[in-house]
């Protein structure tokens, strides 16, 4: 009786182990904090056609408070903006001396674990129309 109940307990045994296969779950970015910290552009193009940037002059700061600053190494210098995102769009409020309000829309991807950062101009015509940054904090 025991050789018999022997193979019924291993082909049980193989059942369980095999479907108990990891299930791929999609975890639940908020961008508001995904977005959060210091970021280098790394490529700059036309999506899918996109040049490596081989030494970064700056990077961007997204702070808790929606401003964005751009940080630039050569000159030390930092010029600062509003900032909002949603879940699809990344909107850059720039005010201009003049008193005039420029909003830029970008598309948004994260990608690599949040580490990496593409946006796609949105309605705007650019030589270049597709960054893609890298966390640097």
């Amino acid at each position: 009786m025991k050789i018999i109940q022997l193979p019924i307990l291993l082909v049980l045994i193989g059942i369980t182990c095999f479907s108990c296969k990891e299930d791929k779950v999609e975890v639940e970015i908020d961008p508001a904090e995904a977005i959060l910290g210091k970021w280098e552009l790394i490529e700059i193009g036309n999506w899918p056609n996109m040049n490596p940037i081989d030494e970064p002059t700056g990077y961007r700061e997204f702070m808790p408070d929606s401003i964005l600053c751009d940080y630039d190494y050569q000159i030390e210098n930092s010029k600062c903006m509003k900032y909002s995102i949603d879940d699809e769009i990344l909107y850059e409020i720039l005010r201009i001396p003049d008193g005039i309000t420029l909003t830029f829309k970008h598309e948004y991807e994260f990608f690599e674990e949040t580490n990496k950062l593409r946006l796609d101009l949105v309605y705007e015509s650019a030589l270049n129309s597709t960054q893609i940054f890298k966390k640097i904090d």
